[in-house]
């Protein structure tokens, strides 16, 4: 019993963890972790991604949803140098439509008047140094849908990325102390009251064996 109440604790934690790291990957569109780097994509093209808010978390650095209402900094570095001769244009807009995290390329071309949405534009740049620096003020808590797009000077293709974000969305990397204090403790709990029952199964036999002498004995 002991060992099943120990493994079920430990599977519990296991999920726990899993649950809490599950905001890596690709979930925000075309922004997620991937090597231990924040990337973003936009279409066979990668550049790294960063948030930062330096007014209320300093340098600490975010890679999708933006814990505070304060001003922020998204920077972008080019991994592919071939964006360093694209005009490139940054839109970040409210999702008034509900798209959701799901937000795509195509629900962004069904905007009938998306400037009434923007939040922050930056006009088609060359960034030349390979790296873009935004600084957007949120006032306000929602989801928000950054867009990307660069267009090749020669060929006129477009490489573009879509990404839905939340401001003043929890940030739970602040919790770990007090998830990893509350999985030790239930983990600590279960393992003396799985060693009470143990205990407690021990004394109950030794009274029926007790008992069974007495009646052998009277009879």
């Amino acid at each position: 019993m002991r060992v099943g109440i120990r493994h079920r604790c430990i599977r519990s934690t296991c999920l726990v963890l899993l649950l809490l790291t599950s905001q890596g990957g690709w979930a925000h569109g075309g922004v997620g972790m991937e090597g231990g780097q924040c990337l973003i994509r936009m279409g066979n093209l990668e550049a790294r991604f960063t948030g930062y808010q330096p007014e209320t978390r300093g340098s600490k650095e975010f890679c999708d949803d933006l814990p505070d209402m304060t001003q922020s900094i998204f920077v972008l570095e080019f991994v592919h140098d071939v964006l360093k001769i694209m005009p490139m244009d940054f839109r970040v807009i409210r999702d008034d439509q509900d798209f959701g995290l799901g937000a795509s390329s195509k629900d962004i071309r069904s905007l009938s008047d998306i400037d009434s949405m923007t939040e922050y534009y930056m006009r088609p740049t060359l960034f030349e140094g390979g790296r873009v620096n935004a600084k957007i003020n949120f006032t306000r808590p929602g989801l928000y849908i950054g867009i990307i797009t660069a267009r090749h000077p020669a060929s006129g293709e477009i490489f573009e990325a879509v990404f839905p974000f939340r401001v003043g969305a929890i940030d739970y990397s602040d919790y770990w102390p007090l998830f990893i204090i509350v999985l030790i403790t239930m983990q600590v709990f279960y393992s003396r009251s799985a060693d009470l029952a143990d205990a407690s199964k021990s004394v109950l036999a030794r009274l029926a064996r007790i008992d069974l002498l007495a009646r052998n004995k009277s009879a």
